[in-house]
């Protein structure tokens, strides 16, 4: 991850993912190294945010914001081991520790999602998140966590 300068802005987060328009919901990559990424947005204060149903952003979209992390922390791991064949399209197969702790996020003026990857192998991760309206310092920093849990992700060539 040394070749990067953060933060790194939407523009260079929408080469790394397949989302595409209002759905690409990170504003920026604040920090990122071999097991673990932050990143920021303000998507959630839109009110033509795609998640949103009746005006609200469910907690639960939280998840969303966090499988958007992973996969930019698995192509940012993919350009920094030059891996060529690396594969494109992660899936979310498995949640599990899903914690909510408010009902939704709009109101939030800034959200903070940090990932760490517990686990790598070829097929997959798995990735322990948090969603929080404060800077985090890791998984286990005590702040103002809206939402966490853990993602096991299984990569399609």
């Amino acid at each position: 991850m040394n070749s990067h300068n953060f933060p790194l802005n939407q523009q260079l987060i929408r080469e790394l993912i397949p989302h595409a328009g209002d759905m690409c919901l990170l504003d920026a990559v604040l920090s990122a190294d071999e097991n673990s990424i932050e990143c920021s947005s303000t998507s959630q204060l839109a009110v033509d945010n795609p998640l949103r149903k009746q005006g609200k952003l469910s907690a639960l979209c939280g998840i969303e914001y966090a499988a958007q992390a992973m996969a930019i922390h698995g192509g940012l791991t993919a350009q920094t081991l030059n891996v060529a064949n690396e594969p494109k399209h992660g899936y979310i197969v498995a949640l599990s520790a899903i914690d909510t702790f408010v009902d939704t996020l709009e109101s939030y003026e800034c959200l903070y999602v940090y990932c760490e990857r517990l686990m790598a192998t070829p097929g997959g991760s798995k990735y322990n998140f948090k969603i929080s309206a404060h800077r985090s310092n890791g998984i286990d920093s005590v702040d103002n966590s809206l939402v966490e849990g853990s993602a096991l992700v299984s990569l399609a060539a």
